[in-house]
């Protein structure tokens, strides 16, 4: 109509404009905006399954290298055994050390046969391969009767130790018989040996008691006598240390642990044990004992306090009781 018409002639500009500002977003209409939202989406899933590949990949690889390993472990762990029975280093240490003790104590029992082969050895010069293997025969059987001897003379020494102590004996009994005139003069001497023999017995009895043991001292001097690390004073509450610092002897003293003893203080007896058993460790290790004195505080009526203390100090160390 023409009124109609009129109308959209005269519309103002500014109402297309907003129109068209209705589908647009920065220059983008929605398509467009839903297209590069798209398109972003995927790069990220594109970098996702790259990294989720190159991962799967690795583990692939580390798999691969691994079943590699077990292949040719496989033989190795048949050997060892299943896991029930696997492979214990620590008893496998303990039965090659036992095998290497018995191994050492054979050579040192076979010695004797050996020194007594390469003796014979010398002197095979010019003789014959029979007369040789005679005199060898005629050795073996000296030898088992003299190992034979031995053992029962000494039958808690190893067999090497009895013929020695043997030898010696037979020397003995040898020098004396020189030195005798008849057999009453033997048996006068042998009745004074045997006297002088328990007299010795006697006096060792009565040092060992002093001294507490019969292994050498861990320390001692140019002369051989022990070297006391403490004295020790038993009262009745408790042990009292006192560290002797025996000249000569600071850097050895360095690496004992005697950093839990309470110097010059009291210690009850389980804090005394409990503080000596690195030394006593230690001196087990080395066949020897840390010597200490022992002075003896109690009264009169605490001597079974004092026995009790003394146990404690015999547990650790050798001791020579002052009075």
């Amino acid at each position: 109509t023409p009124n109609r018409a009129w109308a959209v002639m005269n519309r103002r500009p500014s109402d297309d404009d907003k129109q068209y500002r209705r589908g647009v977003v920065l220059g983008l209409t929605f398509a467009e905006v839903l297209l590069l939202l798209i398109f972003v989406l995927m790069l990220i899933l594109a970098a996702r399954l790259f990294a989720m590949t190159k991962r799967a990949n690795g583990e692939t690889a580390r798999r691969t290298q691994a079943e590699h390993t077990l292949n040719a472990l496989r033989p190795i762990l048949a050997k060892i055994g299943t896991p029930q029975d696997k492979f214990d280093i620590t008893k496998e240490w303990v039965r090659l050390h036992d095998e290497a003790a018995r191994a050492k104590a054979e050579l040192q029992d076979s010695k004797p046969v050996l020194d007594l082969v390469e003796k014979r050895q010398k002197e095979a010069a010019g003789k014959t391969k029979l007369q040789v293997a005679s005199q060898l025969a005629a050795d073996a059987d000296l030898g088992r009767k003299m190992a034979q001897a031995a053992g029962e003379m000494f039958p808690n020494q190893s067999i090497s130790h009895s013929l020695d102590l043997f030898r010696q004996a037979a020397r003995v009994g040898k020098s004396m018989v020189g030195k005798s005139s008849g057999q009453n003069t033997l048996a006068n001497q042998f009745s004074s040996c045997v006297a002088n023999l328990d007299t010795c017995k006697a006096q060792s009895a009565n040092l060992s008691a002093r001294l507490g043991g019969v292994l050498p001292p861990c320390w001692a001097d140019a002369a051989g006598n022990p070297q006391y690390i403490f004295d020790t004073h038993l009262k009745e509450d408790g042990i009292w240390v006192t560290d002797n610092h025996v000249p000569g002897r600071e850097s050895d003293q360095a690496v004992l642990s005697v950093s839990d003893f309470a110097f010059d203080r009291a210690m009850s007896q389980q804090g005394f044990v409990h503080a000596g058993l690195p030394m006593l460790q230690f001196s087990k290790k080395n066949d020897c004992r840390f010597y200490v004195r022992v002075f003896d505080d109690t009264g009169a009526q605490s001597k079974l306090r004092y026995k009790e203390l003394l146990k404690g100090v015999e547990g650790i160390f050798y001791k020579l009781l002052m009075q």
